[in-house]
């Protein structure tokens, strides 16, 4: 099946579309209108419905009860929902998407994209503005994305790359990987056992005060530990500075200054301190 969608409703309503099993892939294109082609249909039929000029592609119930309906039957293997799904929409479209355990890719979309999984893979590509990014046990990965990041996960891994100028991260048990290019203003995560790692350019400074029960924290080469359960790193220049705020319970934390060649070595300038409530708990 396929249809075709009006011209423009870039500022009418987010699309939202939400498959249980199979393949969802929301493209941006420059040119105008909304395409959507659905295929290979199991189970329920899939529902297009444009409201208000909000495009919606379902397949599952609607509401809350739907996705709690849709979540049991696929853990019992009683589901018998599966399509393949395809959409087209103007480039600056803000976009929503939803899997159970399908597959799902997003590219282009801004100035908002919300990607949703329970167990699902998903994966965006050169997003702008601000991308949400939520997962139970399933993976999701961020390439180039330009703008705010915010990522919650149970146990599923999270990984985002590109221009990110804030981060907010929470985890209980999945790890969190961010690879920041250019300035990034800061970065606030918390994780049970999850461990994070963040990836800067050479040449901005890291402001990083985190706190632990058991949890290592790694800067660049320099292992430290502290028994009081705090560690704070002053490094590089203080006119670029990325603010990292961390709590963990027995995740590690490791904080990364790009290689040479891209970016120069990493190191502590003059003024540079590094410091731990409990220095005799410093392990380098």
């Amino acid at each position: 099946m396929v249809r075709d969608g009006p011209a423009d409703h870039r500022h009418r309503g987010r699309p939202l579309a939400a498959v249980v099993e199979g393949r969802l892939d929301v493209i941006a294109h420059d040119g105008a209108g909304a395409r959507v082609e659905v295929s290979e249909v199991r189970g329920d039929p899939v529902t297009v419905t444009l409201t208000d000029g909000r495009l919606e592609v379902r397949h599952r119930e609607d509401g809350a009860q739907g996705w709690f309906r849709s979540l049991m039957n696929t853990a019992s293997g009683s589901s018998l929902n599966y399509a393949v799904v395809g959409i087209a929409v103007p480039r600056g479209t803000s976009v929503e998407i939803a899997t159970v355990t399908g597959e799902g890719f997003v590219s282009g979309g801004g100035p908002s994209t919300r990607i949703n999984t329970v167990s699902g893979s998903l994966l965006a590509d050169g997003t702008e503005g601000e991308l949400h990014l939520n997962t139970v046990s399933g993976e999701i990965i961020a390439r180039g994305h330009t703008g705010i990041l915010t990522a919650k996960t149970v146990s599923g891994e999270i990984t985002a790359s590109g221009a990110l100028a804030d981060i907010r991260a929470k985890s209980v048990s999945g790890d969190l990987s961010f690879d920041v290019t250019g300035s990034c203003r800061s970065v606030g995560a918390s994780t049970m056992s999850g461990d994070l790692t963040v990836r800067v350019p050479y040449d901005l400074g890291v402001d990083l005060a985190a706190s632990m029960v058991s949890g290592r924290v790694v800067v660049d080469d320099e292992r430290f530990r502290a028994s009081g359960g705090k560690v704070t790193a002053v490094l590089g220049p203080s006119d670029r500075r990325v603010a990292m705020r961390v709590k963990s319970v027995s995740g590690d934390i490791s904080v990364l200054h790009a290689p040479a060649g891209t970016h120069p070595e990493p190191g502590r300038a003059d003024g540079d301190t590094l410091r731990s409530e409990d220095t005799e708990g410093e392990d380098r």
